[in-house]
């Protein structure tokens, strides 16, 4: 019956045994890795050697990990990788093993990706952050490695150093100190929530009591009890209890050795925090950007913060592979101890009955249990501070925990302007200016390095690829640093301060704060090739926080499939601002840059678009302002939102850029302000919260060409060029002539475009755009005379090619430029310069009136006609006022009125019209009847050989007409057709004879430029022009005519006279001057055989006569 009894059990055991394999191989290979890959302790060996389960996993585990290269090739695994096996049995990171975040919490993987296991030390207030040299003591922030390994934690009272447990490990070489990992253990330190201490003991002391308690129970019951597996083999009751109490004991030390084996193979330093106030704690933050891939896996963004008040971390630890080659000789005992122990103890076990066997499975299954539940606390997914963001931080994850560490508690709204005054040093706000520190610091620790050489454990290098702004933040420098170059060249400076304005609005208030930030700008060094330097740290904080700030609007975010964060930020239309100020009368005298633009643009002229900002305060002036568009039929007026406005993401909204080109009053004439015009308070603005009307000129941009990123790298170029501008001196402007076109340019202006476009910031135009508008207050204005000359040739060259409003552009712009200023009490005398403007403009009209009577044909008369009449009538009603009180002015405009009015009366034909008509109102100087007859003669009539053309010409410049002067020559007449008058029955003069006679000098380069002979005789004494101005004394004369071409110096007139000869009998001491230095001869003679000496003695003129004889 007992022997029924006995095999029953046996049964029952074995068919447990099977019943609950599935159970034992979840404890089996998986778990036994896992407990082995993060034990560090002979505390933790301990546990895993009681009533151990995965023994061959174990030994495998340790040849394969300690195990001479014999053993790993008896077992098959003599190819493996260090890194394979590092990764799955070790606490330890290296260089090619880490671990990252993911959503199940820490995974091992082989390469080196990046995470940032960082310590931030809060600030104290009472030390004073300029008296403190090192950045990372003055931030705070360091690299986990880097503050424990360089001493810092022993010097505060914030972490303790743990000494070790075992300095003198067997086979460690001698007075060397463990390494720190290069990469952060997050397994050890925030992977695992480790229980307490007391709770591995008691697991420990559990396992002994039942590991001994099963030893005894097999000893009680064989040799007490009498539980032989068979009665009739007494034998086994001397052998089985023994065996299996010495092969449970030789396995249990054998799996402690495994353990111990593959725990030592790592050094561990620990840190343990101390304690101290909690406002007063470091933090430890772990940050990994994504996505990374790695192999076939991808990692998202994670975040995880240390809470020191409810949750602190009580030991960091960090772990390195460290194995002494004894490991190996102590390998080979451990294993053939713990096979030996397995073997032994199955043998007896097989010996006594199942109730020990059952015994021991069920305190194998249960230390099973107990080893996996402690460490079963581990990270999950709502861990993760990126978890609901992953695609939108992506790239920004710097930019978003720079906030998160100083503590701001709302989302700010930060706007860039330049700040130009030169400030020694610049004053900001402790949050802002530390927020912006942090960022810098930030960048510096993972890899942006400009001016000092960090070690090795200082920093991690990341890959662009990571932070989306450090790319353009570096082309940024470069062209901040080759424009200072260029502009400096050949000069000494001392290093440079550049300064920029951030204004801030945070949602619950509705005024903006604003700080300095203040960037360095390092001179090269002296007998250096080396160029100018700059942190490009520093604006990739600046760019960083920018976009951040834009992308992660609240107002913008919207969930994907996911049900994940993303911004729609970059879908929001965009707009470039050119120029802009407040809505007054004074807009188009003092905003409207569209022609002058359109000089320094060249060809690649762009019409701008005109509309009205309404803004609540300056404060909400910037590129992260949004605005809402007009509807349809309302008034062009965009109206800002404020950052608690609820955004329709469909709703028409728009972004504006170029806020460094706003002003909202006038510089004064030479543009050289101490601030920039971005920081200008409107004049109604100046209470907080009251709107402010800002009418602008802008272009639309287009979504697909420019980035979010580059809006902001082109409008941070554009304010540390105003910096710039304001410390270095600037270039004159002047203007260039190419193919037939009239362009502004100035060096200093090249030097930024060309430094805009090599960094690659931006297409040509961009750069123009960018650089010209915020500029042109700061460049010295152009010379009046030549600025008018250019303006006017501009807008010939646009009427000639039918563009007719561009001309008229050009030309209302200039009678707005040199238009005086108007008081209520007086106005100012205008200006030749003006004079001449309204004229021209006037002129076009004009024209616009003579091409409907030559264009009928083509169908464009009738809207000529109504151009031209329109446009007479706007002079009135626009300078109607200035023109009351100047009669030169109200002349010129009551002249094509009686013009305009001619035409509404009769139409497109004149009863009295044509050549003769013309030429008559030419004789008797009526000035109306000529412009309009002027009307009425097309290019071929003016052009032709007919006799009434012959002194039209003259006649023109006879009574000073500019007007008609330049109308005949652009009609190509003859300009030399002469002319024979009763003042000239003996001769016939020619028109340049006339000018240079009478001191004409307006008329001589036109007349040249149109072919008039410069040399050609003319008149009863049969004088060339040179003679004619040289006896005349008119000194600007001869100088445009010795410049401009070929003339004989020397050629005679009829009594033998040569320009010399004229110019010393006149008494003309510059004329004379100005005629030996181009080689006339001084020995000429006369029809009388007089030299200019003997003339200039004659008529007593003394100062002729010293020059003459001292040649």
């Amino acid at each position: 019956m007992a022997s029924v009894n006995d095999d029953n059990v046996g049964d029952f055991t074995n068919d447990l045994a099977s019943d609950i394999g599935p159970l034992l191989a979840l404890f089996g290979e998986n778990m036994t890795i896992q407990y082995l890959s993060e034990s560090t302790t002979f505390l933790d060996y301990f546990i895993f050697a009681l009533a151990p389960i995965g023994i061959i996993t174990a030994v495998v585990s340790t040849i394969r990990l300690c195990g001479h290269a014999s053993l790993r090739a008896f077992i098959g695994r003599s190819q493996e990788g260090e890194g394979t096996i590092e990764a799955e049995l070790c606490t330890s990171t290296s260089r090619d093993v880490c671990e990252l975040f993911t959503k199940g919490g820490v995974q091992r993987v082989l390469g080196r990706p990046s995470i940032l296991e960082l310590v931030y030390v809060e600030r104290d207030k009472e030390v004073d952050s300029a008296n403190i040299h090192d950045a990372k003591t003055e931030v705070g922030l360091y690299l986990s490695r880097n503050y424990f390994e360089d001493g810092t934690a022993s010097e505060n009272p914030y972490w303790q150093k743990v000494k070790e447990s075992s300095p003198g490990r067997p086979g460690s070489t001698a007075g060397r100190a463990p390494a720190f990992a290069p990469n952060p253990n997050l397994s050890l330190n925030v992977g695992v929530k480790k229980q307490p201490s007391w709770v591995f003991w008691a697991i420990a002391a559990l396992g002994l009591v039942l590991q001994l308690g099963v030893l005894v129970l097999a000893g009680v019951g064989v040799w007490i009890l009498d539980w032989n597996l068979n009665e009739a083999e007494g034998s086994a009751k001397d052998y089985a209890p023994s065996m299996y109490i010495t092969g449970t004991l030789l396995l249990c030390g054998g799996m402690w050795s495994c353990a111990a084996l593959i725990g030592q193979t790592t050094d561990e330093i620990r840190f343990k925090r101390n304690n101290q106030e909690s406002s007063q704690r470091s933090r430890l933050l772990w940050l990994q950007p994504g996505p990374q891939v790695i192999g076939d896996q991808s990692f998202d963004p994670y975040a995880y913060f240390e809470d020191t008040h409810k949750d602190p971390l009580r030991v960091w630890t960090s772990s390195s592979k460290n194995s002494p080659d004894i490991f190996e000789l102590y390998t080979f005992f451990a294993i053939l101890t713990t096979l030996a122990g397995y073997v032994i103890q199955f043998i007896g076990l097989r010996g006594m009955k199942g109730w020990v066997s059952l015994a021991q499975l069920g305190i194998t299954i249960m230390m099973s249990l107990l080893r996996g539940l402690l460490r079963i606390k581990r990270l999950g997914k709502d861990n993760n501070a990126l978890a609901t963001m992953p695609d939108l931080v992506a790239g920004h994850e710097l930019d978003w925990l720079s906030p998160k560490i100083v503590g701001q508690k709302a989302q700010n709204k930060i706007y860039w302007h330049s700040q130009v005054e030169h400030r020694a040093k610049a004053t900001a706000q402790a949050k802002g200016d530390h927020l912006f520190q942090i960022r810098v610091r930030l960048a510096h620790l993972t890899g942006n390095i400009s001016f000092r050489k960090l070690g090795d454990s200082e920093y991690q290098a990341w890959e662009d690829e990571y932070v989306k702004v450090r790319a353009k933040a570096s082309k940024l420098a470069t062209a901040i640093c080759k424009a200072a170059g260029d502009l400096v060249k050949g000069q000494r400076y001392d290093d440079i301060m550049l300064c920029i304005e951030a204004a801030s609005l945070v949602n619950d208030q509705k005024t903006s704060e604003t700080q300095l930030i203040s960037l360095a700008l390092k001179a090269p060094p002296e007998f250096s090739t080396a160029g100018w330097r700059m942190d490009s740290a520093q604006l990739e904080a600046a760019l960083g926080l920018w976009v951040w700030s834009m992308i992660s609007d609240e107002r913008l975010l919207e969930e994907d499939n996911d049900r994940t964060s993303r911004s729609t930020a970059e879908k929001i239309q965009q707009a470039r601002i050119v120029s802009a100020g407040d809505d007054d009368d004074n807009w188009d005298a003092n905003v409207n840059i569209q022609s002058e633009m359109n000089l320094w643009l060249g060809r690649s002229t762009i019409n701008f678009h005109q509309t009205t900002l309404t803004c609540r305060d300056q404060g909400s002036r910037g590129l992260a302002t949004l605005f809402k568009r007009p509807a349809r039929g309302s008034l062009p007026t965009f109206t800002a939102l404020d950052l608690d406005d609820e955004v329709e993401l469909h709703t028409d909204i728009q972004r504006f850029c170029g806020w460094s080109n706003v002003q909202s009053t006038p510089e004064d004439e030479t543009g050289r302000s101490g601030r920039s015009s971005a920081n200008s308070e409107s004049k109604s603005g100046d209470k907080p919260g009251a709107e402010a009307n800002l009418r602008i000129q802008f272009i639309d941009l287009p979504l697909a060409e420019t980035s979010l990123l580059d809006l902001c790298a082109q409008e941070l170029f554009a304010t540390l060029m105003l910096s710039l501008a304001g410390l270095v001196p600037l270039s004159t402007t002047v203007l260039s002539e190419s193919s037939g076109k009239l362009r502004l340019e100035n060096e200093s202006v090249n030097t930024f475009v060309s430094s805009f476009q090599e960094a690659e910031l931006g297409s040509s135009s961009d750069a123009m755009l960018c650089v010209v508008p915020a500029l042109r207050q700061k460049l010295e204005p152009l010379d009046s005379d030549k600025l008018l000359s250019a303006l006017c040739k501009s807008a010939d060259g646009y009427r000639q090619e039918v563009e007719w409003e561009r001309a008229a552009t050009v030309l209302q712009w200039a009678c707005t430029h040199f238009a005086p200023s108007q008081d209520k009490d007086k106005i100012t005398k205008p200006s030749p310069h003006f004079v001449k403007s309204l004229r021209a403009t006037a002129e076009l009209y004009r024209w616009s009136l003579a091409h409907s009577v030559w264009k009928q044909d083509d169908g464009s008369a009738p809207s000529r006609k109504t151009f031209g009449l329109c446009g007479i009538d706007k002079l009135l009603d626009i300078y109607g006022s200035i023109c009351q009180s100047n009669s030169e002015l109200k002349e010129i405009v009551g002249r094509y009125q009686e013009i305009a009015r001619i035409f509404r009366e009769q139409g497109d034909t004149a009863k009295d019209s044509g050549p003769s008509s013309f030429k008559a109102a030419l004789r008797s100087r009526d000035r109306t009847k000529a412009l309009y007859n002027l009307c009425f003669m097309s290019p071929r009539t003016i052009s032709s050989s007919h006799q009434e053309n012959h002194s039209i010409l003259f006649l023109a410049v006879r009574n000073d007409w500019a007007e008609v002067v330049s109308v005949l020559l652009e009609m190509k007449v003859n300009p030399n057709s002469t002319h024979q008058g009763p003042s000239y029955s003996q001769g016939e003069r020619t028109a340049l004879s006339y000018c240079a006679e009478l001191g004409f000098s307006s008329y001589i380069k036109p007349l040249l430029e149109h072919g008039s002979a410069i040399d050609e005789p003319s008149g009863p004494e049969s004088q060339a022009p040179l003679s004619q101005a040289a006896k005349n004394g008119h000194l600007s004369i001869v100088k445009l005519l010795l410049e401009s071409g070929p003339v004989d110096l020397n050629r005679k007139d009829n009594k033998g006279k040569s320009s010399l000869t004229h110019a010393a009998e006149g008494g003309h001491l510059a004329v004379t001057q100005i005629l030996l230095q181009h080689g006339a001869n001084i020995e000429v003679k006369d029809n009388r055989a007089w030299t200019p000496l003997m003339w200039a003695a004659f008529k007593g003129c003394t100062a002729v006569m010293q020059l003459l004889l001292a040649k």
